[in-house]
């Protein structure tokens, strides 16, 4: 098992019991094989709560000294937010530190929030949907340096409309042009699980948009699961 997307106290959403310690006791009792940390990171968030740059060099440091109690192996990551204006921010930080992952995400779309509702307001769901998806190809096609795209079915969590009613038809162009663009670049898509572990109302990843990624040529697949005692059964890591 296998998890590349995973948030500790130096992440500001994360719980205070997320700390390495903690996580060596989960890790050698399922015996994981390998686990990377993947702080949030987002340049100039809206949101004051994100808005502030880890210490990388302490966060090394820690986990060097973790990584002589298990057997585990432990690596650094990022899950770096785009946006358009602070492109040049993201690719200093991953020129300056050297990352085992790098997670591209997309979690304010204009400077405006799902999370919150700002961004659905004076828009249709399709809008939202819409701009949402332009916003993650712009991302892709403008970063190169990251590994996994992460969540790309987010803007789903915030939305009222339930996921399994959403028609995918209308945003096949730009989804296409996703895929397109993750497989040229030699990206993989994220399966991210999280909305079974935390009971998000709407269940992610929608399957329509795996089962349209598959068809596109995508022959890769990260799949992430979370780390804790209720989820069990086999998991499939192929990246």
């Amino acid at each position: 098992m296998i998890d590349q997307h995973t948030h500790t106290v130096y992440s500001p959403d994360a719980s205070k019991e997320a700390t390495f310690e903690n996580y060596l006791t989960l890790l050698n009792q399922k015996k994981v094989k390998a686990i990377t940390f993947t702080d949030h990171l987002d340049f100039d968030c809206p949101v004051p709560l994100f808005n502030q740059v880890p210490d990388f060099i302490s966060f090394k440091r820690r986990l060097h000294k973790a990584q002589e109690s298990t057997e585990t192996l432990l690596q650094m990551g990022v899950e770096l937010g785009y946006q358009p204006h602070v492109l040049e921010a993201m690719k200093q930080l991953v020129a300056t530190h050297p990352f085992d992952t790098v997670l591209l995400s997309v979690h304010y779309i204009d400077g405006l929030d799902p999370y919150g509702g700002e961004f659905f307001k004076d828009k249709t769901l399709t809008q939202s949907y819409q701009r949402y998806f332009e916003t993650v190809l712009e991302g892709i096609k403008t970063f190169d340096g990251f590994h996994i795209l992460a969540h790309l079915d987010y803007i789903f969590r915030y939305s009222l409309e339930k996921t399994d009613a959403v028609d995918l038809t209308p945003f096949y162009p730009v989804l296409d042009a996703i895929f397109e663009a993750l497989i040229t670049k030699n990206k993989v898509l994220e399966l991210n699980t999280s909305p079974y572990r935390k009971d998000y109302q709407n269940k992610t990843p929608n399957l329509d948009i795996i089962k349209r990624y598959f068809e596109k040529g995508g022959g890769d697949l990260h799949c992430l699961m979370r780390i804790i005692p209720k989820m069990s059964g086999p998991i499939l890591i192929s990246s």
